[in-house]
């Protein structure tokens, strides 16, 4: 089981989560962090690690979504969990976590890196330009 961290700047992770809800009803295991504005990122740190230590509790595998590479979320996500078996995926949409969370239970350790490749996959594939004068 894939245990999500839905971590991004302000309400957008929270945002997500409800509409997540609105298509899939409640989620389990399934956590929100927003960095705000005059945050401060140990706070932020210790926030993902006590929610990656509640996952590993229960014998699942931490993905950290986040919203940008190179911004906080991913900095701070990124630095607390090196050297630990966890996943940090940036670049967060909703195609992306509903595809995590339709495939996230019954995995193998070994099978974490393969599913989040293919929810990858899956939301890239669901980004398109429809140029609508040529419709």
């Amino acid at each position: 089981m894939i245990g999500i961290i839905l971590c991004t700047h302000s309400e957008m992770a929270a945002g997500i989560k409800k509409s997540v809800e609105m298509i899939m009803g409640e989620q389990k295991d399934f956590e929100v962090l927003g960095f705000f504005n005059g945050d401060n990122q140990e706070d932020l740190g210790k926030q993902i690690i006590n929610r990656v230590q509640n996952f590993r509790k229960k014998g699942f595998t931490p993905c950290i979504l986040v919203d940008l590479l190179g911004a906080t979320p991913f900095n701070v996500s990124l630095a607390e969990l090196i050297g630990d078996e966890a996943y940090v995926i940036t670049g967060v949409n909703l195609p992306l976590i509903l595809e995590i969370l339709m495939e996230r239970t019954d995995l193998t350790d070994s099978d974490v890196g393969e599913t989040l490749q293919k929810a990858l996959n899956t939301a890239k594939n669901g980004m398109n330009i429809f140029e609508t004068k040529e419709l």
